[in-house]
């Protein structure tokens, strides 16, 4: 039998939630509204046992990590140069 919990899906994350969800509450509340949305509009309940995932999650999926990876971008690119400027 499968496990009924997971890792968060916010990448460094090893909080475990149940399987119906993204993600810890601390992550889900950090992705903006439109990819929540776009998230909970496109989970079909039982995917997560059935693995048969529609592309629309899956695109959804994929935006909230493209968000995530584009944010994890920005903030290293403002520590960067920030630290530059006390040089």
């Amino acid at each position: 039998m499968p496990s009924e919990k997971h890792p968060c899906r916010w990448p460094g994350c090893t909080k475990m939630v149940i399987l119906r969800l993204w993600g810890c509450p601390v992550h889900w509340w950090k992705l903006p509204k439109d990819i929540r949305d776009r998230i909970r509009a496109t989970y079909r309940w039982g995917q997560e046992r059935d693995l048969n995932l529609s592309i629309e999650y899956i695109e959804a999926e994929q935006a909230a990590q493209d968000w995530i990876a584009a944010l994890s971008t920005s903030q290293c690119h403002d520590v960067i140069f920030k630290s530059e400027d006390h040089q």
